[in-house]
C-alpha cells in the first residue's frame, strides 16, 4: 500500500480511531486502504470514492473483507480508466483469495465495477497478471471467478441498490460478453429479494433473453428501476442477446452485434413482457 496522502494523516486516523462511521475521498493521490481498514474498519458504515481515488482491487477486496458495518460502498468509474475495480479472478498465487468472504452483509447500497481479463493479451497489465498461464487456463480461472463474484453478491441479502459495472481491463472496447443466465449465474443473486434499484449502465454486453427476465420477475419482488438498459445516445438495448425479430440482422452492425434503428428495435419482447408484469418498474 502506499504512504498517506498528506502530512499528519496517520496522527489524524489515530485521534479519530473508533469514531468515523461515514468517509468520502477523492483525490489523484493513493489512500492507505490498510491504515483506514485498520483505524475505522470495525466501524465504517459509509464509504465512498469519488473518480479521481486510484484504489486498486486488492485494496477493494480488503475493504469488503473487513468492514463488517458497511452500509455503503461506492466506487466510482472512470470511463477512460479500466484498472480501477475487482479483478473476477485472482491469477497470482499471493492474490489467491478463494476462502476470503466479503463480510460487509449489512451492505445496502454497492456501487462497484469488476474487471474481465479475457481478450487483452497485448495489454502489458494482462500480460503482468497472466504470466506463465496458458490462454484455457486464464479463461477458466475467469469463469471460475465470475461464479465467485455472483456467489458473494448473492450473499447481500440487505442490497437494495446494486450498481454492477462490468468492463475489461483493456482501454479499448472489447468483444467480451457477461454471461448472466439463468443456467450459469443468474441464480446466484436469488437471495437479493430487498433489492430496488439495478443499475447496468456500465455493463458493454451481457449475454440476457426472456427467461432472465422472467426470473427478475419472479425472484426480485421489490425491484422499482432497472436503470442503462437502453443506449443514452440511440434508444436501442444495450443487452446483448434480446428476442429482436427475424428481420434483426438487416440493421445490425457486425461489429458491435447490436439493433442499431430505435424506431424498430427499442421495445424488444422480452422488455414489453416484463413491463406488462411489472407496470410499476421503471426501465430506462
Amino acid at each position: 500500500m502506499s504512504k498517506y496522502v498528506f502530512p499528519g494523516f496517520s496522527d489524524f486516523l489515530s485521534r479519530m480511531q473508533g469514531r468515523i462511521k461515514a468517509f468520502s475521498y477523492n483525490g489523484e493521490s493513493n489512500l492507505s486502504t490498510e491504515a483506514l481498514m485498520n483505524h475505522w474498519g470495525s466501524t465504517l458504515e459509509v464509504l465512498r470514492f469519488g473518480p479521481d481515488c486510484h484504489i486498486k482491487s486488492q485494496a477493494i477486496e480488503l475493504i469488503l473483507t473487513r468492514c463488517t458495518r458497511l452500509r455503503v460502498l461506492i466506487v466510482y468509474e472512470k470511463d477512460y480508466t479500466k484498472e480501477w475495480g475487482v479483478y473476477c479472478a485472482w491469477f497470482k498465487k499471493e492474490y489467491n483469495h478463494d476462502t476470503a468472504n466479503w463480510n460487509c452483509l449489512d451492505l445496502e447500497h454497492l456501487e462497484l465495477t469488476f474487471l474481465d481479463v479475457r481478450g487483452t493479451s497485448r495489454d502489458n497489465r494482462y500480460r503482468q497478471l497472466t504470466s506463465g498461464l496458458y490462454p484455457d487456463q486464464v479463461d477458466l480461472r475467469t469463469f471460475n471467478g465470475i461464479h465467485k463474484v455472483c456467489h458473494q453478491l448473492g450473499r447481500l441479502t440487505k442490497l437494495r441498490h446494486l450498481r454492477l459495472g462490468w468492463s475489461t481491463i483493456k482501454r479499448f472496447r472489447s468483444d467480451i460478453i457477461l454471461d448472466m443466465s439463468i443456467k450459469n449465474r443468474l441464480t446466484r443473486l436469488e437471495g437479493l429479494k430487498k433489492l430496488e434499484v439495478l443499475d447496468v449502465t456500465h455493463i458493454k454486453r451481457v449475454n440476457f433473453k426472456q427467461e432472465e427476465v422472467e426470473w427478475i420477475a419472479m425472484n426480485w419482488p421489490n425491484l422499482r428501476r432497472i436503470k442503462g438498459l437502453f443506449n443514452k445516445n440511440r434508444g436501442y438495448p444495450r443487452w446483448f442477446g434480446f428476442e429482436l425479430g427475424d428481420d434483426v440482422n438487416d440493421d445490425v452492425s457486425d461489429q458491435d452485434k447490436y439493433p442499431m434503428k430505435r424506431d424498430k428495435f427499442c421495445n424488444p419482447k422480452p422488455i414489453e413482457w416484463l413491463r406488462r408484469q411489472r407496470p410499476h418498474l421503471v426501465i430506462s
